[in-house]
């Protein structure tokens, strides 16, 4: 029996005396039961969580257990052999039959309890994790005449699922410290690969059988479902993107179970299970060539510009102007009152929050992710600050740890971007109400979240509360902007997505910066084939000079912005500088 198990359902559904035996996975609820007088599990179906993690109801307890299939070294009687012994029935020396036994890698299914569900029923996220480093690291089992212990998730077999696979390779990510962008990434390839539209569903599938014409089928089903209801056809980039990147994941897991088992393989002196990556025929002869992959990117490529008349007669303009000024009537109106309604003043703080850090997003190039989860420097242990993106106000630097190229990044801040960011630490508890502290998670953000009781999916996706799914708590940090830039893309009557932020940063940067390896230092673009690159190391006040010019020169686009953060007995000795 599966279920997507929640505190709820363990403290309240689930019962020794009734076992469940139809359940409804839309509104997560158990729909009949029968009564029962034995020990049985239910299954935990929520997406991400480890394979094999469930709970074990009992007559006096609920206990969280995972099962995993494991290779374990034990002993197997092979044949007999003769030797000098005793005679059971003269008790005379004789020669007798004696048992042969070979030291064997067998494969079994163990169980290993994580503890006692019943007083702890607040515990369940920190339940799957324990089950995940189990499977990680490996547990001894109960019974100690079983001298080795083989980590169950590498013990692979000739039925091990896509989706065995992707566990697998799942905790191997976590362990090489993959980003929490990049792990929401592969985990919205992995649910693609669940709709229930597709004909076959290949997580369930053993690797092995998988062949090229069920992966080429299942690619062009992706490609058709989300292609349904799509008029305009300059928008297909993006879901083919999506159907690429969900195969691009899958390949990347065959590769990584391959070598694996090929190193399996040569220690239990077997033929390797899994000889043909099914998923690399499709990357090969599915997806884009270079030619047109660079064509469809370049038409997502789509920064603001600094005219106000478009270079190409067929589109419409992008103005870096009128985004702000949209921006600014929305998130800081005057007066408080924005499109004739007044609004409250919790209301506009919580609009300034999302405004203020696409904003920033434009005036530092940050990418998405980077921006949303800084902190306040000071409100950070000195521990924390090496492990935690933050702001520092004192040093007037932004400090970004372990980016898309896995190194961290410092950025100086311009005085519009600095005096952004002191604006909101002035009044930055207000949202948090009286009281607040480090207890509450939103506390230490420079973008907090408006409520801590917002759920998101492991996917990264905010919850709908029409239909009920289940998820865990979002982390105190802002995290999505799509509902601002659709308002706003209404209003200024082109498409603009959140990367275009910083593609408008690069062009303008481009515009002003002496030198590329000063382009690449800002968009923190790292080269590892450049030699020469390494013995050039631009200083901070250079590139704090270079930050003021850039984003003066898009705010100056919008009257309002100057007003806004520029004082007014500097305007004249900062435009003059910038020229």
């Amino acid at each position: 029996m599966k279920l997507r198990l929640t505190k709820d359902v363990i403290k309240h559904q689930l019962r020794f005396d009734q076992r469940p035996i139809k359940t409804n996975d839309y509104q997560n609820r158990i729909l009949e039961t029968v009564p029962n007088t034995k020990t049985y599990i239910v299954w935990d179906a929520t997406p991400g969580v480890p394979t094999g993690f469930g709970v074990r109801v009992g007559k006096t307890k609920i206990t969280y257990i995972v099962q995993k299939r494991a290779l374990i070294e034990t002993r197997v009687a092979v044949g007999f052999v003769e030797k000098e012994g005793i005679d059971k029935e003269t008790g005379m020396a004789a020669i007798v039959k004696v048992p042969k036994y070979e030291t064997k890698m067998v494969s079994t299914v163990v169980k290993i309890s994580l503890g006692e569900a019943k007083p702890d029923y607040h515990l369940l996220e920190d339940a799957r994790k324990l089950a995940m480093k189990k499977i990680l690291d490996g547990v001894r089992p109960e019974k100690q005449d079983r001298s080795k212990w083989v980590s169950e998730m590498s013990a692979f077999h000739k039925d091990t699922t896509l989706g065995e696979a992707w566990d697998y390779c799942r905790i191997r990510w976590i362990q090489k410290k993959l980003n929490d962008s990049t792990m929401r990434t592969a985990d919205g390839a992995r649910n693609r690969f669940n709709r229930k539209e597709l004909k076959i569903n290949l997580l369930n599938m053993p690797l092995a059988e998988i062949d090229d014409d069920q992966a080429i089928s299942i690619f062009n089903q992706l490609s058709g479902l989300s292609r349904q209801g799509v008029k305009d056809p300059d928008k297909f980039t993006k879901i083919t993107t999506s159907a690429e990147h969900s195969f691009s994941w899958a390949n990347r897991v065959a590769k990584m179970v391959m070598v694996q088992d090929a190193k399996n393989a040569v220690r239990e002196q077997r033929v390797p299970y899994f000889l043909v990556n099914p998923f690399e025929i499709v990357r090969k002869e599915m997806f884009r060539k270079s030619v047109q992959l660079e064509d469809d990117q370049s038409k997502a490529r789509r920064p603001m510009s600094l005219n106000k008349k478009s270079d190409d007669p067929f589109e419409k303009p992008r103005y870096i102007g009128t985004f702000i000024d949209s921006l600014l009537d929305r998130t800081r109106p005057e007066g408080g009152v924005v499109k004739g309604r007044e609004v409250s003043e919790k209301r506009l703080h919580i609009s300034k929050t999302s405004g203020d850090y696409l904003l920033l997003t434009l005036l530092c190039g940050t990418r998405r992710s980077e921006a949303a989860c800084l902190a306040w420097g000071d409100r950070l242990t000195e521990g924390e600050r090496k492990t935690q993106s933050h702001v520092d106000l004192v040093n007037e630097v932004v400090w970004f740890h372990n980016t898309k190229n896995k190194r961290s990044h410092m950025l100086p801040l311009g005085p519009a971007a600095l005096k952004l960011l002191k604006d909101r630490e002035a009044d930055r508890d207000f949202l948090l109400g009286p009281g607040a502290g480090p207890k509450d998670k939103r506390w230490k953000y420079v973008f907090p979240v408006r409520s801590t009781k917002s759920e998101v999916v492991p996917g990264g996706h905010k919850v709908n509360p029409d239909k009920k799914r289940v998820g865990v708590p979002v982390r105190g940090h802002y995290a999505d902007s799509k509902a601002i830039l659709e308002s706003l893309n209404r209003d200024i009557k082109f498409e603009l997505h959140t990367h275009d932020l910083r593609r408008t940063f690069g062009r303008v940067a481009g515009q002003i910066c002496g030198s590329e390896r000063m382009l690449k230092k800002l968009l923190n673009h790292f080269d590892s084939n450049d030699i020469t690159g390494r013995y050039i190391d631009t200083e901070v006040h250079i590139m704090r000079e270079v930050m003021a010019k850039i984003e003066l020169k898009m705010l100056q686009t919008s009257n309002r912005a100057v007003e806004l953060f520029y004082p007014v007995g500097r305007w004249a000795e900062i435009k003059l500088k910038s020229s």
